[in-house]
């Protein structure tokens, strides 16, 4: 074998020592970067002053299987190599990059080990634990995002978020008010609905100047405080859907009017006589929400009844 392997205690190529089949010998790379790596591979010891010459090989012992290429890229090729497989190369190559780092001659200390590459299995598990700690940390994020720590936390993420059409908001000591115009005319605009949110974070719903009871948006929560920016969002959504507010808080809002004026009057602003139709009203109108099983008529409506019994009875003892 007209050449010799140049690595230090390897005596492949040399006469006189036993053939070893498929070793192969291998120049040098052309390339400074290549040549560099196997010179700094090759422990030879010349503190770093021998340069290999155009007849230097180092042989296939030297690398790892991994190392060459056994079969051609082009499946089209025409000629097929005696008696090897389709693609079979009759004369591996080493592969661009490839660096010996099998030194078995020499003590186990000075022969540099080569890391295994990871297997497709170790990088797929690699990848999915990777997108599974992406995935968790999104919806951490999203989380601290959307969640509501107090009253100065909401003002804050309010003026980054975009809320329903004609929403528009308010931030006051106490309160942050969000409420709607609908537009009725050219000339006006009124207020459709308002949410007003306490410091405390409870909040309470209005339509038009009618307050309304919070079981409104039980479909969304049955929590008494605004916990989330997405809860806000969904309220506001669903107050717009609402075509009018239920009978129920309408008729509580006229009763809070009745007893409002009630309260408020003078005797010299109203006589007694209408005094008492006001106050008959609103009995009557607290009725209309009460149950079957609960009372139908309202005191002064059975008081009124029962005087007029006795009249009636008076009247025909008379007659």
């Amino acid at each position: 074998m007209p050449n010799k392997c140049c690595v230090p205690k390897c005596t492949s190529g040399y006469d006189g020592k036993p053939s070893i089949a498929r070793l192969s010998l291998h120049s040098f790379p052309l390339d400074k970067s290549s040549k560099g790596a196997w010179l700094r591979a090759i422990p030879r010891d010349s503190n770093g002053t021998w340069a290999p010459s155009k007849y230097s090989r180092v042989c296939s012992l030297h690398f790892h299987e991994d190392d060459f290429v056994y079969e051609s890229a082009d499946h089209k090729r025409k000629y097929r190599s005696y008696g090897v497989g389709d693609n079979k190369l009759q004369k591996r190559y080493l592969k661009p990059g490839a660096v010996p780092s099998i030194f078995p001659n020499l003590p186990k200390y000075l022969s540099p080990v080569k890391s295994q590459r990871p297997t497709s299995r170790a990088t797929s598990s690699a990848r999915i634990s990777k997108e599974n700690e992406d995935i968790v940390e999104a919806q951490q994020s999203l989380f601290l995002k959307d969640s509501v720590i107090d009253f100065s936390d909401l003002c804050l993420k309010c003026g980054d978020e975009k809320f329903p059409t004609n929403v528009h908001w308010r931030r006051t000591e106490d309160s942050i008010q969000f409420y709607c115009l609908s537009e009725l005319c050219s000339d006006f605009v009124e207020i459709e609905f308002s949410v007003m949110i306490n410091r405390d974070l409870t909040f309470n719903l209005y339509y038009k100047n009618v307050n309304l009871d919070r079981s409104c948006v039980n479909p969304l929560t049955t929590n008494r405080k605004i916990t989330s920016v997405s809860l806000l969002q969904n309220i506001l959504s669903h107050m717009k859907s609402i075509p009018f507010p239920p009978m129920k808080d309408m008729i509580n809002h006229l009763i809070n009017e009745v007893e409002s004026i009630v309260e408020n009057l003078y005797p010299s602003d109203i006589d007694s006589h209408k005094r008492k139709k006001l106050i008959f009203i609103r009995e009557q109108l607290a009725l209309i929400n009460s149950t079957p099983k609960q009372k139908q008529y309202s005191p002064v409506l059975l008081a009124t009844s029962l005087l007029w019994l006795r009249v009636i009875i008076l009247v025909r003892i008379e007659k």
